[in-house]
């Protein structure tokens, strides 16, 4: 429970990483799955090591634990989602075609729609930074018919896409993206300001101008 919650602390946003903090929590994970090496949670804490190595830049370890969830548990969901940090990892060390890769394997083979949704918005991120909009546009209407609650659920990188969706002229889907992410958003969030004034912006470019005064 303490490394569950020391992932969301300190691996996710780089602004409050900590190397001493990492460092120990690679330690409690090496202790871990020395200990509980047949337990239910050992792919979880594996996930966990693979992205506390991504948070300290380590390319060595980053390979060495994904190869060994990738032997050992390769169906496995924690597997399926750390594939997709490892590939968020390589993709931005410009190894965009092995990371697009693995995108495109976890969305269409993964029965998970939360790992699918996912794998499909970094596959439009992509699309849209090769100016291929359309494309980008179908994996998101597939995210929005099949499960829009998704966006909610990865506020992120949600807010990321809806902005280059709008940067991009697309305000419907923009308008979209940013509903279903607000809907989920507590008025405590640092960004819950900015989004509504930003979900607000793009409605008043859509036919939909009158929800646009709702935000604001």
């Amino acid at each position: 429970y303490k490394l569950r919650a020391q992932n969301k602390l300190y691996t996710q946003d780089p602004s409050m990483r900590d190397q001493q903090i990492l460092e120990k929590m690679i330690d409690d994970a090496k202790n871990w799955t020395r200990t509980f090496t047949s337990d239910k949670n050992f792919s979880e804490v594996l996930h966990i090591m693979l992205r506390t190595y991504i948070a300290l830049a380590q390319r060595a370890d980053v390979e060495y634990t994904m190869s060994i969830l990738d032997n050992e548990q390769p169906n496995n969901y924690f597997t399926q989602l750390s594939k997709l940090d490892y590939a968020d990892y390589i993709y931005n060390l410009n190894e965009k075609e092995k990371a697009v890769n693995i995108y495109e394997n976890t969305y269409f083979n993964t029965k998970n729609l939360d790992l699918a949704a996912r794998a499909a918005m970094s596959l439009a991120k992509n699309l849209l930074s090769n100016g291929q909009v359309n494309k980008a546009i179908e994996y998101i209407n597939t995210i929005l018919k099949a499960n829009p609650e998704y966006f909610g659920k990865d506020i992120p990188r949600s807010l990321e896409l809806a902005k280059l969706f709008n940067q991009k002229g697309q305000f419907d889907i923009s308008a979209s993206i940013y509903e279903d992410a607000f809907a989920k958003m507590s008025k405590l969030d640092p960004s819950y300001e900015e989004t509504l004034k930003d979900l607000a912006l793009v409605l008043s470019h859509t036919n939909r101008s009158s929800d646009a005064k709702k935000y604001l």
